[in-house]
C-alpha cells in the first residue's frame, strides 16, 4: 500500500473517531500508530522515539520522500531534538508527473493540510501539553501553513519552520499564525530564483497563484495602515536570509535542508520556550 493510501486510510479512522463514530480501537489515543501509517514504508522514514516528549512533523517537497527529508531529520537529531520526528508523506507519488501535480493542486494541497492537522489533533488528545512543531520544505512548507490554519479552536502548534517555501510571498499568514504559540520562521534564499521565481511564476505556487514565492524573498509584511489583527499576527513572523549559503551540487533549493544548517539554525527555535531564541535575530 502506498503512502497516499496510508494517509487516506489513517485519516478516515481519525475522522471517524473525532466524529464519535469510532470502532472502539482507541485510534485517537494512539498517534504512534497513526503516524506510522502515514510514514513511508521504507524503514529510513520510521518515526524516531520520544513520542511522549513531543512531536516534530517534517513535510517533504513536491518530489515526495527522499534523502532531503532524512537530511532534515538528521540535522534535528544532531542539534539535540529529543522528541519524536515523523516524516509524513503528502500528495501524489506518481514519478515526475506527481511533482507537477503537487505543485499546482491548490485544492488537494489544502486537503493534505487538513490531514496533517488531524494528526496534530490526534497527538494532542493523547499527549496534551507536549510541544508540537511542523517543519516543511518547498511545497511541504505550504502544507504546513495549510495544516496550522485548519486546526480547530483550542488547538495550536508551538510553531512552524518553513524552508525554501513555494507558497506565495503575498499569502496571508494570519489564520495560520493564530494557531501557533510562538509564530512562524521562514527561511528564504535569493539564489533560488530558478525554482521559486521562474518555476512558481510559470507553474504556480502551492496555494494556486503565480509569481515569486516566500522561499525566494520572504513573505510580504503588512503595511502600517493594514488590519490591526494582521499587523499583530505578523509580529511573530521571523524571516531568516540564507542567501549565499553553500548547497549540495550548487542547488540553492536544497541548502536549507543540509544537516549542519538544520542543526545550527533550526533546532534552537524548536528547543526554545520563546521566539526568537537567545542569540537569534529575526
Amino acid at each position: 500500500m502506498g503512502a497516499r493510501r496510508h494517509i487516506l486510510a489513517a485519516m478516515a479512522v481519525v475522522a471517524a473517531n473525532l466524529a464519535g463514530c469510532g470502532d472502539g480501537h482507541e485510534s485517537l489515543n494512539d498517534p504512534q500508530a497513526i503516524i506510522a501509517d502515514l510514514a513511508s514504508e521504507d524503514p529510513i522514514y520510521a518515526v524516531t522515539p520520544g513520542m511522549a516528549d513531543g512531536l516534530v512533523i517534517v513535510l517533504h517537497g513536491i518530489q515526495g520522500q527522499d534523502a532531503t527529508n532524512e537530511n532534515i531529520r538528521r540535522g534535528l537529531l544532531k542539534g539535540g531534538v529529543d522528541r519524536a520526528v515523523a516524516l509524513i508523506s503528502w500528495g501524489s507519488r506518481v514519478p515526475f508527473v506527481g511533482a507537477v501535480v503537487n505543485q499546482v493542486n491548490a485544492v488537494g494541497n489544502r486537503i493534505d493540510g487538513q490531514k496533517v492537522a488531524d494528526v496534530v489533533v490526534a497527538y494532542q488528545h493523547r499527549y496534551p501539553g507536549r510541544p508540537v512543531h511542523i517543519v516543511g520544505h518547498s511545497g511541504g512548507a505550504g502544507i504546513a501553513v495549510f495544516a496550522a490554519e485548519r486546526l480547530p479552536a483550542g488547538h495550536k502548534v508551538d510553531g512552524l519552520v518553513l524552508l525554501s517555501a513555494s507558497i506565495s510571498s503575498t499569502y496571508d499568514l494570519t489564520p495560520a499564525m493564530e494557531h501557533t504559540t510562538y509564530g512562524i520562521v521562514n527561511v528564504y534564499n535569493r539564489d533560488d530564483g530558478g525554482l521559486l521565481s521562474v518555476g512558481t511564476t510559470v507553474m504556480g505556487t502551492v496555494d494556486g497563484t503565480h509569481g515569486p514565492s516566500a522561499g525566494l524573498m520572504g513573505f510580504d509584511r503588512p503595511l502600517a495602515n493594514d488590519d490591526p489583527d494582521r499587523l499583530r499576527a505578523y509580529r511573530r513572523l521571523f524571516q531568516i536570509n540564507a542567501t549565499g549559503m553553500a548547497s549540495p551540487f550548487g542547488i540553492a533549493h536544497l541548502a536549507s535542508t543540509e544537516p549542519d544548517f538544520i542543526s545550527a539554525t533550526v533546532t534552537p527555535w524548536l528547543l526554545s520556550c520563546s521566539w526568537p531564541p537567545p542569540h537569534k535575530q529575526p
